[in-house]
């Protein structure tokens, strides 16, 4: 009996040495007695020592955690926010959390853009604030009153803007979003799904769609997206140079980027530190800092890790750009498909100083990891890098040695050791499923073709047919200006895309409007517009665009008549003699008349018959391929696999 009894004593007695109660009520100041635990203060010489008690003050133990250093003598409040501690210090300077009250947590205040910003407000003993935090069950709501010198000849900085805001901030208090009111918020509360602020002595309420899909208010500086073709990357900044991240497949569901120690999308306020860089590898993102130890990569949006320390990026440690210069660090990856390829292009420069990175003419092979496979050093400045059907493709400044000029040259390699220059004049783009390249003005965008024409925003999955997605309004001003610009960042199941309408100088962005599109409503918009097996046409291997597609008829391919004129330099006018509609195409002297649902027809004057009579469909007017193209002189022939008429000059 005494052998099973004698254990339990001992335990008792050690956990009672470990945590010997320290005072009783009267001599702890009481800082709060909601939540689990009564928590408390207790000064002892020159140490304020936090204390915690579960049974109402009877008894009080030391907190672990908490640093007990005389330099920091005040503790401002301690509160319960529903899920947890939040402790503030003397002028909010430092700050600690806890999930029991017991074992507290200093927070890392540089990681919280919210409670780094008000050190600027506190400016000397005169200064300070206080926070109040609530817990909804899925974020904190957080009122705060940070106020800066009060006295009138030495107000060194006004109220804190976010004095008027009641912040979103999620588990770990990151800012999610906020709700701007016209005064201070004085207080604020939670319940039953609605939020309570009392500004003015008046109480305002606020549910979540006051704050869902708004962050920081309307104080947005600027928006910025990455895509490496699967995850699509927005950054967000506001006017106070806080940021966030989100990451979508589609440009449509958001997942937030935590902003904490792994990589932050806030500004700063000095020197490139104030712009991080973020770019797009193929195969993920890398964020480059204003120094490489600031570098970080993820492959999927939300996980970062740090490649500050990387070979390839450490041999432009001579000239990597400090906050006290000007510079530029310009890197692009591209992902091969078993590794990255890499360029940089880092300079700096001062008022008597310019220097290059020698990294500049090598481009880089990395792992997975972003370690450094192997380099190569062209010895001249590598200008850009791409990967084609497998092939490594370098574009290098060099000096042509007839004329001595400056131009770019192209080299090409399969295993990335033994370089050949090419006759290309470009690197070349992986075109996917494309039959042709962009029309001028087209984005690529994930296997598809996007263009603007006419107001609306057209489709293709192969270049050749397009179909529109959506009307979209001019930018009203005093002119109205269509959207004549775009930015495509396609995901994996779907697409964010940015729409500019452009000055008369044509570089100048009046406004912007940004748009997403889901893969599958693309997709049904094509099937829906071209139902059925497609029909083409080239003309010398290139193929000619359709609004509406060709079609086969009793063995004969009929094409829109306005298409396949202006493709062959025709220009089409629609006339109506004697009751008759014709379709007028002219081109060098050359005048072609067609009767519409007729097989009539004339070429300069004289009668001839069409193969079948051109029709109506869809409000187009088809001919016969075979007939429209020999008149004009061109060879025709008909492949069948395909089902591709070959027009040849």
């Amino acid at each position: 009996m005494y052998k099973r009894i004698f254990p339990l004593l001992l335990t008792l007695a050690l956990l009672l040495c470990a945590s010997p109660a320290l005072a009783a009520e009267g001599d702890v100041n009481i800082l709060t007695k909601d939540g689990p635990v009564w928590v408390g203060t207790q000064r002892e010489a020159d140490t304020l020592r936090l204390l915690w008690s579960s049974d109402r003050g009877k008894s009080w133990y030391l907190a672990d955690g908490y640093v007990y250093d005389t330099g920091l003598t005040d503790i401002q409040d301690v509160q319960y926010t529903g899920r947890d501690y939040f402790l503030t210090g003397y002028q909010c300077k430092f700050a600690y959390t806890s999930d029991d009250g017991k074992l507290w947590t200093q927070m890392k205040i540089i990681n919280q853009p919210w409670f780094e910003e008000n050190a600027g407000y506190i400016t000397n003993g005169l200064c300070g604030g206080s926070y109040q935090l609530l817990w909804t069950g899925t974020e904190y709501l957080m009122r705060q009153s940070i106020q800066g010198d009060p006295r009138q000849t030495h107000n060194m900085r006004p109220p804190n803007p976010r004095n008027r805001l009641v912040t979103v901030l999620d588990e770990n208090y990151t800012i999610l979003s906020s709700v701007a009111f016209d005064g201070e918020v004085q207080s604020i509360r939670y319940e039953n799904g609605t939020g309570y602020a009392a500004v003015d002595g008046v109480e305002h309420s606020f549910t979540r769609a006051d704050w869902e899909n708004n962050f920081e208010g309307p104080g947005i500086v600027y928006r910025r997206f990455y895509s490496d073709g699967t995850v699509i990357l927005q950054q967000e900044v506001n006017s106070r140079g806080m940021g966030r991240g989100r990451c979508s497949y589609d440009g449509v569901n958001w997942t937030q980027v935590p902003d904490g120690e792994e990589v932050s999308f806030s500004e700063g306020t000095t020197g490139m530190r104030a712009h991080p860089y973020f770019a797009s590898t193929g195969r993920g993102f890398v964020r480059i800092g204003a120094y490489q130890r600031d570098s970080l990569a993820t492959v999927d949006g939300l996980h970062w890790f740090s490649v500050g320390d990387r070979d390839w990026l450490l041999e432009s440690a001579d000239c990597w750009t400090s906050v006290s210069l000007e510079g530029r660090r310009e890197l692009q990856f591209v992902w091969t498909g078993t590794e990255y390829l890499v360029c940089q292009d880092v300079a700096h420069f001062g008022p008597d100083l310019y220097a290059e990175s020698a990294a500049n003419t090598k481009v880089f092979f990395l792992d997975e990891n972003y370690d450094q496979v192997r380099q190569y050093d062209f010895g001249s400045k590598v200008l850009r890098v791409g990967c084609h059907g497998g092939i490594c493709y370098a574009q290098v400044q060099a000096t042509d040695p007839d004329s001595g000029l400056s131009a770019p040259a192209v080299f090409a390699s399969e295993d990335g050791e033994r370089w050949e220059e090419t006759d290309l004049e470009s690197i070349p783009v992986e075109a996917g499923s494309l039959k042709k390249p962009p029309l001028e003005g087209g984005v690529y965008a994930g296997g598809y073709v996007l263009r603007l024409e006419g107001g609306s925003l057209l489709v293709s999955d192969d270049g050749v047919y397009f179909t529109p997605l959506d009307t979209i309004p001019p930018y009203q001003d005093i002119i109205p200006v269509p959207y004549g610009r775009m930015e495509a960042y396609p995901g994996r199941d779907g697409m964010q895309l940015r729409l500019m309408a452009v000055g008369g100088d044509g570089s100048s962005v009046l406004n912007e409007k940004e748009v997403s599109y889901i893969n599958a409503d693309i997709d049904a918009a094509i099937a829906a517009a071209f139902p059925g097996d497609r029909c083409y046409a080239t003309l010398d291997g290139a193929y000619i665009s359709f609004d509406d597609p060709p079609y086969a008829k009793n063995q004969r391919v009929m094409v829109p008549l306005r298409n396949i004129s202006e493709a062959l330099g025709f220009t089409v006018e629609w006339v109506n003699e004697d009751g008759r509609d014709l379709a007028v195409c002219t081109r060098d002297g050359v005048t072609v008349r067609v009767e519409i649902g007729s097989a009539r027809a004339e070429v300069n004057g004289e009668a001839c018959a069409l193969e079948a009579p051109s029709e109506v469909l869809r409000g187009r007017t088809y001919v016969p391929i075979r007939f429209f193209s020999e008149q004009f002189g061109l060879d025709v022939d008909w492949d069948q696999d395909s089902c591709t008429v070959l027009l040849k000059q």
